[in-house]
């Protein structure tokens, strides 16, 4: 399980290697048993972001559910004036959770 912080902005992101570590983490973070994961899932109450991907262009397809949500949190828009910080912070995830 990795953990980053989305800095510069608020929350952390907890990214599960397999569905079984997701399930327990989401129990933890969210008190409640995890909806079927498939191949990739994100879910967030906000503050937390938890991840599974089975692949990494499913990982890059998940983390841009969480960089859209974490943006929608803090009020700020994306649209194409706008799109260089989302496509920042998205590379900058993939980046951080696929260093090992």
């Amino acid at each position: 399980m990795k953990k980053i912080k989305l800095r510069p902005y608020p929350g952390v992101l907890w990214v599960a290697k397999t569905q079984k570590a997701f399930k327990r983490k989401h129990k933890i973070l969210f008190y409640q048993e995890a909806e079927d994961v498939g191949y990739g899932k994100m879910v967030t109450n906000g503050e937390q972001y938890l991840i599974y991907a089975s692949s990494i262009p499913i990982l890059v397809h998940e983390l841009s559910h969480a960089v859209i949500y974490l943006f929608e949190h803090v009020g700020i828009p994306i649209d194409p004036k706008n799109d260089e910080a989302f496509c920042y912070m998205l590379g900058h995830l993939v980046d951080k959770i696929t260093k090992e």
